[in-house]
């Protein structure tokens, strides 16, 4: 070994090299200068909270939600295992956060009237909620959200509380046109 070290780096105990000289030889010997790149914690991106809640959606509308597991998520996203740890405790952590990321993402957004002004007519406001619906997609996930409330009652509730948050501002939107009554509430029911 000591025929691939050259004189030039092996000072003597009394004398230190230059900065410049100095080197980790661990680096310099045992591996290429292009095994620097070729690390995999240098080349993976960081992957967000929500990129893992999207993906954990995806699975879920494929898969159910038995099919949502850190390995899989992990390799669809091509990230490593500890990247999940940097933001959820475990699966059980990763569920109850993609519960709450579905009810901010898929409705409220929608009622907390950011994209459409309030001081838009009702019906204007109603077509522009079901022109976001339609454009951004935003039913995609209630039939896979809706399984996964047939068994699990953490997940029930909130499908429940979606539904009762929808169903109050739509029959706001239906009561400032002018509804009242059983018209009204067959209305909301029927949208």
């Amino acid at each position: 070994m000591e025929a691939f070290i050259s004189a030039r780096f092996m000072p003597s105990r009394l004398e230190k090299p230059p900065f410049s000289e100095r080197r980790f030889f661990y680096f310099d010997f045992f591996q290429t200068p292009d095994a620097y790149s070729t690390f995999p914690r240098m080349n993976q991106k960081r992957t967000s909270k929500a990129e893992w809640l999207e993906k954990a959606l995806e699975v879920l509308e494929a898969e159910g939600v038995n099919g949502v597991k850190i390995d899989r998520l992990a390799k669809l996203l091509e990230t490593s295992r500890s990247g999940f740890y940097w933001h959820f405790k475990g699966r059980p952590d990763l569920l109850n956060n993609l519960l709450e990321y579905w009810k901010h993402e898929y409705t409220e957004v929608v009622i907390d009237g950011g994209s459409h002004p309030i001081d838009m007519q009702p019906c204007d406001r109603m077509l522009h909620v079901m022109k976001m619906i339609e454009e951004y997609d935003l039913d995609r996930y209630e039939v896979p959200m809706r399984a996964w409330a047939d068994h699990d009652q953490q997940a029930a509730d909130v499908v429940a509380e979606v539904y009762a948050m929808r169903f109050k501002f739509i029959k706001s939107i239906f009561a400032e046109m002018g509804f009242t009554g059983a018209d009204l509430d067959m209305r909301t029911r029927l949208w």
